[in-house]
This record gives C-alpha cells, sequence and structure tokens, in this order.
C-alpha cells in the first residue's frame, strides 16, 4: 500500500480562531490560545521529514479539491 503526503507552506497559515466572529455574542467561548498554530503544524511536517518517513510517502502536489470531493464529507448547499 502507498501513502500520499500533502503539504504547502500556506497550509501553515490557516487560522481557526477567526471562526469566533462568526457566531453571536452570546455564545459561549472561552478565549484562549488556539491549539492549531502554524508552529505545530510545521513542526509535524518537519519531524516527518526528520525521522525519514517523508521519504516511504508519496508527496503530491496540492491542487484545490472538486465539487465532488467536497460533496465525499459535506451536504452540496
Amino acid at each position: 500500500m502507498t501513502t500520499g503526503f500533502v503539504w504547502h507552506e500556506r497550509y501553515a497559515w490557516h487560522d481557526a480562531r477567526g471562526l469566533l466572529d462568526t457566531f453571536d455574542h452570546t455564545a459561549l467561548f472561552e478565549p484562549e490560545p488556539s491549539l492549531e498554530s502554524g508552529s505545530t503544524k510545521r513542526r509535524l511536517r518537519n519531524l516527518i521529514d526528520a525521522s525519514g518517513l517523508l521519504s516511504d510517502l508519496i508527496q503530491l502536489q496540492p491542487r484545490p479539491a472538486t465539487d465532488d470531493e467536497l460533496a465525499r464529507v459535506h451536504d452540496r448547499a
């Protein structure tokens, strides 16, 4: 079996903390730093490389997902 690995530096730029702004002000969110950060994503990618595992993976080029691929896990609406 072959396992692919997709990585782009922009993946580390994703910041989910902005999602808090999409909820009503009465929503219960305790403000704290997000565990999802660019540095943790880069660290994981670098650990995969440093461990030697990256050389065993098929490195795939990132590309936008198609509508059909998104529909596998999201409602089309």
